[in-house]
């Protein structure tokens, strides 16, 4: 008899450890902040990385290369990236590269007469360069800002939205998972 009581309350013991784990668990499932917003379908899952060097579109003749001087990374677009830099040339060199096809890219550079710029990204490399013409006179030796927005495809975005209006857009749109990088190159000497 005695066993069989022990037995029991075994049983009862074991069944109320279950239950009490099953409970926890669908809590914990019903009880998470989810994902937040999924990323896009053709997302590229890679880390993406930024040459160390680039051939100078205007100096290819003379094969010169400018090299990485300043680089930033992000995991998700919808965050900003500001890069303080100083012009070592007049043949600075701005790339992007996106892991999600399609993305925006807005830019913005501290630059009187240059407000920035829209377009596309992708895990090419979409590549600007200042020249001695439009970087002006006071451009090498000049501490300057770049400041560049990567937001997802779907973003109401097109190629005549002012660069001054992204941080609004951005904050409407969210964070998306999605990495993307910007490089500055430059003349090392």
């Amino acid at each position: 008899m005695r066993r069989g009581r022990a037995i029991r309350r075994r049983r009862r013991g074991g069944g109320l450890a279950a239950g009490t784990m099953a409970v926890a668990a669908v809590a914990a499932l019903t009880l998470s902040p989810g994902t937040g917003n999924r990323p896009v379908d053709d997302a590229v899952p890679v880390a993406v990385r930024l040459p160390l060097r680039v051939a100078a579109p205007e100096a290819t003749r003379r094969s010169e290369a400018l090299s990485l001087v300043q680089s930033v990374r992000r995991q998700r677009m919808g965050e900003m990236a500001a890069l303080r830099f100083t012009a070592r040339s007049a043949n600075t060199l701005f790339n992007v590269r996106c892991a999600v096809p399609n993305s925006w890219l807005i830019t913005r550079l501290d630059t009187p007469g240059r407000p920035g710029s829209v377009g596309r990204c992708g895990p090419d490399d979409n590549v600007s360069q200042l020249d001695k013409r439009s970087a002006g006179p006071g451009w090498v030796g000049s501490v300057r800002t770049l400041e560049v927005w990567v937001l997802p495809p779907q973003a109401p975005v097109t190629t005549e939205t002012s660069p001054a209006s992204v941080a609004l857009i951005a904050s409407e749109t969210g964070l998306w998972d999605g990495a993307w990088a910007v490089g500055i190159y430059d003349r090392t000497t």
